[in-house]
């Protein structure tokens, strides 16, 4: 619903509690001033807990099979694509450029 009110592409990182890679993204990558910037200015941003509430029927619904995985999608709620496993900083928001460019 925020995505198409602002008219702002979105994103979904599916983690576990129990990921490595999902907890050095949420520590390094995801606090990093730049990325917080630029996913703010430029996308809806949304976590969830693949094996928790909403999250598992979510994750069955896009397949997800690793973590994390995060999946991108336009501001009408179409998915334009995904990503999975670990991104340092400059990967995150090359990544985060490269789906803005897609919405």
């Amino acid at each position: 619903a925020e995505a198409k009110k602002t008219n702002k592409p979105f994103f979904v990182d599916f983690y576990t509690t129990w990921c490595a890679p999902c907890k050095l993204m949420s520590k390094k990558t995801f606090t990093d001033a730049e990325v917080g910037k630029y996913a703010k200015s430029k996308f809806i941003a949304y976590q969830i807990d693949a094996e928790k509430g909403e999250g598992i029927s979510l994750a069955n619904q896009y397949k997800i099979r690793a973590y994390p995985t995060i999946v991108f999608f336009n501001a009408k709620g179409e998915k334009i694509g995904e990503e999975i496993g670990y991104k340092d900083v400059d990967n995150f928001l090359y990544t985060l450029e490269k789906y803005h460019k897609k919405k």
